[in-house]
């Protein structure tokens, strides 16, 4: 017995603490340990899982984005299509605190719609590419916030859905909305590659055009001046003020080349483009009303001469 106590005493010196010293994860227990920075991050993040007050932080964090986004050009305004897509999609991410226990027989929706809202995340992270870069710089001045907003939601559906003891069941329908999304991207990569040679061809030969693949098509003839292709102004050659993913899943299958890369892109040298894209579509307008038009070179898109010939 004398010779363990020495050698517990021995051991103790080693370590630092006086013979018989109680060591100091003994003596508190595990709530109580000195951690006062992580219990302050800690109860934030309690206090950020209430119901309401999430819901409330995303409603609102949403509803700015989409301000910005009338207001100074990011993502452009979506088609129509795009806009019933994302209100759907992003009503389970928004209220899922509620949905998950009012709606339980509805999980499966919830979840499908959830992973197919996660796949819009991605797709405006990577649509931005550069951008994303200098969205830390922008934090101050709020912009940088709303910008960071996919990557935001990205995290908070991955933790919800793989880090917050969600069901193996639940896991599944998330990926099924992943899933989803990629076979759509998939079918719009086939429909823009097969407009290619249309496009071509109404270019060479400008006529009305109502057959198969029309809205790739016409994405393809509305380029730089009506639809938006790439991230910055400067290299999508205009101000286009619509955004159709479609189209620019499309794009990116297509190498980010444009179909008709012989017609000239700098918005002095349009009038080619937006001649071939009303002979091909006479009902369908050449500019739409631009959001963007609160700055300078909104109002310029808006008064420009190029659409004079097309009331």
């Amino acid at each position: 017995m004398q010779i363990a106590v020495r050698h517990d005493k021995k051991r103790a010196m080693m370590q630092g603490m006086m013979p018989f010293e109680t060591p100091i994860a003994t003596q508190f227990p595990d709530s109580e340990l000195p951690q006062a920075p992580l219990r302050g991050w800690r109860r934030a993040w309690q206090v950020l899982q209430h119901p309401a007050l999430l819901c409330a932080l995303q409603f609102t964090w949403l509803t700015c984005a989409y301000i910005a986004n009338r207001t100074i050009q990011v993502y452009c305004q979506p088609v129509l299509w795009a806009s019933v897509v994302l209100i759907t999609c992003f009503f389970p991410v928004v209220f899922w605190p509620y949905l998950k226990r009012v709606a339980p027989p509805l999980l499966p929706v919830w979840q499908v719609l959830r992973g197919m809202a996660f796949c819009i995340c991605l797709y405006c992270i990577v649509f931005i590419r550069s951008v994303n870069f200098l969205l830390p710089v922008f934090i101050p001045l709020g912009i940088g916030l709303i910008g960071l907003l996919p990557h935001g939601m990205v995290a908070l559906l991955a933790y919800q859905t793989f880090a917050n003891g969600a069901k193996t069941y639940s896991r599944n329908f998330f990926f099924a909305g992943i899933g989803f999304s990629t076979l759509m991207a998939g079918y719009f990569v086939w429909d823009f590659r097969a407009a290619i040679p249309i496009a071509q061809q109404l270019a060479a030969q400008p006529r009305a055009y109502d057959g198969p693949h029309a809205g790739s098509v016409e994405w393809i003839l509305g380029m730089h001046f009506k639809y938006h292709t790439q991230e910055l102004i400067g290299i999508d050659g205009w101000r286009p003020p619509l955004h159709d993913p479609a189209g620019v899943i499309g794009f990116w299958g297509n190498g980010m080349q444009d179909p008709l890369a012989e017609l000239k892109q700098e918005p002095s040298h349009l009038t080619q483009r937006i001649a071939i894209y009303h002979a091909a579509f006479p009902d369908l307008p050449v500019q739409v009303d631009c959001t963007c038009a609160q700055d300078r070179d909104g109002r310029r898109y808006k008064y420009d001469q190029l659409f004079d010939p097309y009331p």
